[in-house]
C-alpha cells in the first residue's frame, strides 16, 4: 500500500506528442518498506521526477512483509543517478488552515480494496482551488502523505493554508483526524509564459 509520493515538475507538456515514463526501485536495503522512482521524459528531455513509498502488506497475514516474504526476486533493483530530494516532514495540526469544501466519497473514490483510491487524493487536494488558482500557480512540487483509509458514505472535510509560495492542505474525517496531508510548491508564471499557457 502506498504511504507516500512526490513528483518534481521541470516543464509543461502538453499531449500531442509521447511521453516516455521509467520506473524502477533504487538499489538499496529491501525491506517492508520499498521506495520506486519514476521518470517522465519527451526527447530525452526530462520533464518530471518522482518517488513513491510503500509498504507491503501480506492481507491473509495481516501484516507488513519484506519482500523476501512474497516471493519477488531479490535482483530487481537497479543503480541509477537520480536527484531527487526526500520526503519531507508535513504538518498533521489543522491550526489555523482555511476550510476549503467538503467530498463524500462515492463508489468511483474507491479501489477493489473498498477504501479511496489514493489517485482520488490528488484530485481532492487539486480541487480546493478553482482554475484561476492555476492560472497564476504553477506547481513545481507535489507531495502527499497517506495516514489513514476512507470508506464510501464518509464526508472527507479538505483544508487548505498558503504562505510564500507553499500551499499545505488536510484532508481530514468528520471526527478531524487526518486521512491524509500534502504540500505543493510552485510560482507565478513569467508574464509571457503565462500569457501563451492562457491563450491556448
Amino acid at each position: 500500500m502506498y504511504t507516500k509520493y512526490k513528483m518534481q515538475i521541470y516543464r509543461k507538456v502538453d499531449f500531442t506528442k509521447a511521453l516516455q515514463m521509467k520506473t524502477w526501485i533504487p538499489e538499496g536495503k529491501l525491506s517492508s518498506v520499498v521506495y520506486q522512482n519514476l521518470l517522465i521524459s519527451r526527447n530525452g528531455e526530462e520533464c518530471v521526477k518522482g518517488c513513491v513509498q510503500s509498504c507491503l502488506y501480506h492481507i491473509s497475514k495481516n501484516r507488513l512483509v519484506r519482500l523476501k516474504e512474497i516471493d519477488l526476486p531479490t535482483d530487481i533493483t537497479e543503480r541509477k543517478e537520480f536527484d531527487i530530494h526526500g520526503f519531507q516532514k508535513l504538518p498533521t495540526e489543522l491550526g489555523d488552515m482555511e476550510y476549503a469544501y467538503t467530498h463524500q466519497v462515492r463508489y468511483t473514490d474507491l479501489d477493489k480494496s473498498g477504501h479511496m483510491t489514493n489517485l482520488k487524493y490528488v484530485d481532492l487536494f487539486l480541487n480546493a482551488f478553482d482554475c484561476k488558482f492555476f492560472e497564476e500557480f504553477q506547481i513545481q512540487e507535489f507531495e502527499i502523505h497517506f495516514l489513514d483509509q476512507c470508506f464510501e458514505g464518509e464526508a472527507i472535510q479538505v483544508y487548505k493554508t498558503i504562505l510564500d509560495g507553499k500551499v499545505s492542505l488536510m484532508a481530514v474525517h468528520d471526527n478531524q483526524i487526518p486521512c491524509a496531508v500534502a504540500c505543493i510548491w510552485g510560482r507565478k508564471p513569467a508574464e509571457k509564459e503565462y500569457n501563451k499557457m492562457t491563450q491556448r
